[in-house]
């Protein structure tokens, strides 16, 4: 299904109502993550998010010839999904005309039963070519910047492409932008298909673009305009579901989840220089749920091994070396499958320091945790090293671990600064020994997944290649003691 724009060619990611008996949520660790917190989860009641749909066709609202169609993009008629939710048409048609596929985004993205933040009941919701467009992004203009929005997660399981090169590259720099700038995280859909011409919006640099655990979906970006390399690393995590639309659903509500429980505990974002910034729109956001965090902590949580149904099994990561990537990740499955068990243990723990911005705790850090730094400058000898200290056990484990900063795109349209960094694990002995390390260059994470010897002393340790005088602010996260997965 595809919507039509006169700059902009949208295609609808199809969505297949489940039939199997196989949970995705428990698959993806929420059911057990609800057996362990209990009440205490967030339930996203104080979460503003997004929804960008794609029209699903037209319909003939009045019988009048003179009139314009109106396109399907609303998730309606209310259902059970549904009720209670508080969804504002941002496009603003006088007559809604409902969606199947926006009625089954929103099951796994905000629905009472189906997703992980049920109470989520503030939703803004938009046509895609209209969200593109004057409605919100001001694609290939030079006089607007995007509009100003209050929420905090957005979903998009569709693919575009624009009317040329140019367009597409706008875009996807507005898009980084309002990641950046806003902290509106983006969760976008890769194409069913494994091979697209649609290079919107998973080929922007700070988005979290998804795919399936089957591997049924396209891979990589697309070559566009500087700085728009081709070939980078996508999708970034995957999801135990038929279609991207489907699974970029679920990535947005525990995207949402975790924003969620950053926001509602400011004891979690513990940085000396800077424990949270605002929005445009006067959101406070703590370091706990700025855009780095919450993707790194999905990547450094997902199962790059899996126990699925046949059909979703992973159980190849890496292992050809044509599918793995400099930057630590599979082209067919990114960090690998979401596990948000792990994502939300991750930050529950809470930010920790490395030795260099906090010195008297000597980067000493738990088996899990995060930590976001704000302003990692190396001009002349000041920090362009950050030392993360821990400990084996008892017996051999693995440690994943997910370093993120986003591409800045400081003024809207020219000036881009780019950061790059690396990320590595030394064994710490008398003569330290480097034992893994991530060094891609193109794109903006690097990786981890190495098993741990028992009883030994490491380093994590984030590198920054480019010293200039500009800070890079970035996002680290790990987690030990799963060593099968």
């Amino acid at each position: 299904m595809f919507d039509r724009h006169p700059l902009f060619f949208l295609l609808l990611l199809v969505s297949i109502p489940a039939h199997s008996a196989t949970d995705p949520l428990d698959l993806v660790g929420f059911r057990q993550l609800q057996k362990q917190y209990g009440s205490v989860l967030p339930d996203g009641a104080d979460i503003v998010v997004m929804h960008v749909e794609a029209a699903k066709g037209e319909v003939d609202h009045d019988r009048n010839p003179s009139t314009p169609k109106r396109p399907r993009y609303f998730p309606g008629p209310v259902n059970k999904q549904l009720s209670g939710k508080s969804i504002r048409d941002m496009t603003g048609h006088s007559f809604r005309a409902n969606s199947a596929h926006a009625r089954g985004t929103a099951k796994y993205f905000y629905g009472n039963t189906g997703s992980m933040v049920p109470g989520v009941s503030s939703i803004d919701m938009y046509s895609g070519t209209h969200w593109l467009a004057k409605g919100f992004l001001w694609a290939g203009s030079r006089e607007h910047v995007p509009e100003i929005s209050a929420a905090r997660v957005a979903s998009y399981s569709w693919t575009a492409t624009g009317s040329n090169s140019m367009l597409n590259a706008d875009t996807l720099g507005r898009v980084d932008w309002l990641v950046e700038s806003d902290e509106l995280i983006h969760v976008v859909g890769m194409a069913n298909a494994k091979k697209s011409k649609s290079p919107l919006l998973g080929s922007a640099y700070n988005v979290i673009s998804v795919g399936v655990s089957s591997g049924n979906h396209a891979t990589g970006t697309h070559a566009l305009m500087i700085p728009y390399a081709g070939d980078r690393p996508r999708p970034h995590i995957v999801v135990p579901i038929s279609t991207t639309s489907d699974a970029t659903a679920v990535v947005a509500s525990a995207a949402t989840l975790l924003v969620a429980l950053g926001h509602s505990r400011a004891d979690l974002s513990t940085d000396p220089v800077m424990r949270f910034t605002n929005s445009r729109a006067g959101n406070k956001v703590f370091n706990a749920e700025r855009s780095e965090v919450i993707k790194a902590v999905l990547m450094a949580g997902a199962d790059r091994q899996t126990n699925n149904p046949r059909k979703y099994e992973i159980d190849d990561y890496r292992i050809k070396a044509r599918n793995a990537t400099d930057n630590g990740l599979d082209r067919r499955f990114g960090a690998g499958q979401l596990n948000i068990l792990h994502s939300y243990r991750m930050l529950v723990q809470g930010e920790q320091n490395s030795a260099e911005d906090q010195p008297t705790s000597k980067g000493r850090i738990e088996s899990i945790g995060f930590d976001y730094d704000p302003a990692f400058v190396g001009k002349d000898g000041n920090k362009a090293t950050a030392s993360y200290f821990f400990s084996s056990g008892d017996s051999a484990v693995t440690l994943t671990a997910s370093l993120v900063w986003n591409y800045r795109k400081i003024e809207l349209p020219d000036r881009l600064m780019p950061c790059q960094m690396t990320l590595s694990l030394y064994q710490q002995t008398d003569k330290p020994t480097r034992v893994a390390y991530s060094d891609g260059l193109t794109d903006t994470t690097q990786n981890l997944w190495v098993e741990l010897q028992s009883h030994s002393n490491y380093r994590v340790q984030v590198d920054r290649l480019n010293k200039g005088e500009d800070p890079c602010d970035y996002a680290l996260a790990w987690y030990t003691g799963h060593s099968s997965q």
